[in-house]
């Protein structure tokens, strides 16, 4: 570090110092922040991948989107999305399954080139009709319950 660096770092409040630390946790990419009305003040949702059904003519392309969802899919080797409830490994055993990560859309009448019975793009569209657009948002939180004493 040097002298000015060292010198800018010490000029510093505790709580700018804990402020910068917090943007150079990797953490924070893993998380959203949502506002708590009750408690006035921030919280830190876990994110999850979604995915809804949509016409495959109305498949918007969100560019920004897509990048976030391909970096946040690449950073995390074991994930799954959830759509209708139900939970759906994300593949990436194959060219298909990586363009569908690329592109975040699953389109209607994909086909698993490996022909796996299993395949969790073909299960996930067979759920409903059209494409399945997948997207990163923070998990709701819990329900919270009353304390008795309220």
């Amino acid at each position: 570090m040097t002298d000015a660096v060292k010198r800018w770092w010490e000029s510093l409040d505790d709580d700018a110092r804990e402020a910068l630390r917090a943007l150079d946790d990797p953490r924070r990419d893993d998380v959203a922040l949502a506002w708590d009305e009750e408690r006035g003040a921030f919280e830190a949702l876990p994110i999850e991948v979604v995915g809804r059904f949509v016409d495959p003519e109305d498949a918007r392309d969100d560019a920004l989107a897509r990048q976030q969802l391909l970096e946040y899919v690449n950073a995390h080797p074991e994930l799954e999305f959830f759509l209708r409830e139900r939970r759906f490994h994300i593949c990436r055993a194959h060219a298909a399954a990586r363009s569908v990560l690329r592109s975040g859309v699953i389109p209607a009448g994909f086909e698993c080139p490996l022909r796996e019975r299993s395949c969790p793009f073909e299960r996930a569209l067979a759920q409903g009709e059209g494409s399945v657009t997948l997207a990163l948002r923070a998990k709701p939180p819990p329900a919270r319950v009353p304390d008795a004493m309220e």
